[in-house]
């Protein structure tokens, strides 16, 4: 299995039960003690210890499409301009005037994350833009986000969405008495040319206040290049497996709040025709301290292992953009919480080869095999992918 780097927060919501062997329930508490007798050093690197959470009822869960109960049809339906109406150039649906001119399971109406009134034919993929861009624009010290790339580091409506929330947050800054830190970092197999992500930024930027107070980051990250097998097992010797590249989806403000699942920021894959199923969760807490320990290992990476294409940094700060990389972000020790739904989380996160602190730094795996191991009744498994050229990955 290629070595990704990946994040994973395990809530208290238990898919398992235990064998009568064990004295306890397997919980989250238990899977830590067993990570501090198989991986002491790696406490409050890759995993900690549980702490109490929180989640808003009924706006915890994202998911994209979202459409459960209807076809595929009704959703496509939906991205279909009727009459006089066209497609919208920032968001990719159609523009509307009144419900009758949505078609299928779309609904016409304004999103906040348009910074006008327009109103549009939006599907309930929609929604997870509005929450990204709501969390986003209250950020009052960092924005921090880590995603899987493809040539840039997002596209379609999540890039439109991501420019309207900086320019939201640019102008809060102005009054801010402090500068806010936003750091975009993405995980990309092949090189990427640095012209690119520098025009990334420079779009992003290009509508800002002058006087903003944002200092915005963007780097690429690959290691373990060409490293023999990356860590791989031998019979699984693949060219692909001689890269590590980041994985974990994060979107983490103020080290308060914390977005993470499996959607990355690919408009045509989770907002067009065709979507793939995917989610994440919105939880506020203690557990937001792992999302920034990973994030700053990941950064100092880059930082220490710059080339031509890959591990790049373009800086912008009071109207320039320069090459530096993004300073570490402290971690949070106070927490503004306003939440009725406690959760018991932790944080478990897959650092492995290349990224400088130790090859077995694959809590997150150690943490799955001791579960499935213990469990009794079912096994509950969400996975892009089982098979690889026809052969079963072994995890």
């Amino acid at each position: 299995m290629t070595m990704k780097n990946i994040l994973i927060i395990k809530l208290l919501i238990l898919l398992f039960t235990i064998k009568p062997a064990l004295a306890q329930p397997l919980s989250i508490d238990s899977i830590y003690q067993h990570l501090l007798i198989t991986s002491p050093s790696y406490n409050n690197v890759t995993y900690n210890k549980p702490s109490t959470n929180y989640l808003i009822a009924n706006n915890w869960l994202l998911q994209t499409p979202n459409i459960w109960g209807a076809t595929l049809e009704e959703y496509g339906e939906g991205l279909t301009p009727v009459a006089d109406n066209v497609i919208d150039a920032q968001f990719f649906v159609p523009t509307c005037r009144t419900q009758s001119d949505c078609r299928g399971i779309s609904t016409c109406k304004t999103a906040d994350f348009t910074l006008d009134n327009r109103t549009l034919c939006l599907t309930n993929a929609y929604n997870v833009l509005n929450t990204m861009y709501n969390t986003i624009i209250n950020a009052t010290t960092s924005v921090d986000i880590t995603t899987l790339g493809k040539d840039y580091f997002s596209s379609g409506a999540f890039t439109a969405m991501l420019q309207n929330a900086i320019i939201t947050l640019g102008k809060k800054s102005i009054n801010s008495p402090h500068l806010i830190t936003i750091r975009l970092l993405y995980g990309t197999y092949k090189e990427v040319p640095p012209e690119w992500m520098k025009s990334y930024l420079n779009n992003i930027i290009s509508k800002l206040p002058a006087n903003n107070k944002l200092i915005i980051s963007i780097a690429n990250i690959r290691s373990c290049t060409f490293k023999s097998n990356c860590g791989n097992q031998e019979k699984q010797h693949d060219i692909s497996l001689d890269f590590s590249w980041n994985h974990g989806k994060i979107i983490a403000v103020d080290g308060n709040i914390l977005i993470t699942g499996g959607e990355n920021l690919f408009g045509q894959d989770h907002t067009q025709a065709e979507p793939v199923n995917d989610a994440n969760i919105k939880i506020f807490g203690p557990v937001v301290n792992g999302a920034t320990t990973y994030a700053n290992i990941l950064w100092k990476y880059v930082q220490h292992h710059r080339s031509i294409a890959i591990n790049r940094c373009y800086t912008y700060k009071k109207g320039y953009i320069s090459t530096k990389c993004a300073k570490a972000i402290s971690l949070n020790n106070e927490f503004n919480i306003n939440s009725s739904l406690p959760v018991q989380a932790m944080f478990i996160s897959k650092l492995n080869n290349g990224v400088g602190i130790g090859d077995d730094a694959d809590q997150s795996e150690i943490a799955r095999v001791f579960a499935l191991k213990n469990a009794t009744r079912s096994i509950k498994i969400s996975q892009q992918a089982i098979f690889l050229k026809g052969v079963i990955i072994r995890c």
